[in-house]
């Protein structure tokens, strides 16, 4: 995949899914910092249309719930997300995923 790193890759069916995974105070810390908020909107613009660019499906998945904000972005970005709250009895990560 290049220079470009992603968190893990999941399979949908036949479809390929990459994603980066967000936890603890990243939200937070995103809304509050400018330079931070700018600084994800272009990676996460970058990371979308590489792995468009190679046949596979995007998304984010979060430990916390997304501000709307950025949910908005995200959609209009066409970035798909999911809430995946980690708990005592899961693991770090979502079941059968592996690192890209």
């Amino acid at each position: 995949m290049g220079k470009r790193q992603f968190d893990g890759k999941r399979f949908e069916g036949d479809a390929e899914v990459w994603y980066e995974a967000k936890s603890g105070s990243f939200w937070d810390r995103l809304t509050n910092i400018p330079k931070e908020m700018a600084r994800f909107k272009d990676k996460m613009g970058e990371a979308v249309k590489y792995a468009r660019e190679n046949n596979a499906k995007f998304e984010i998945i979060s430990e916390k719930p997304i501000p709307e904000e950025i949910k908005k972005w995200l959609t209009k970005k066409g970035i798909n997300r999911r809430i995946e709250p980690r708990t005592a009895t899961t693991p770090k990560g979502p079941a059968g995923v592996t690192a890209v």
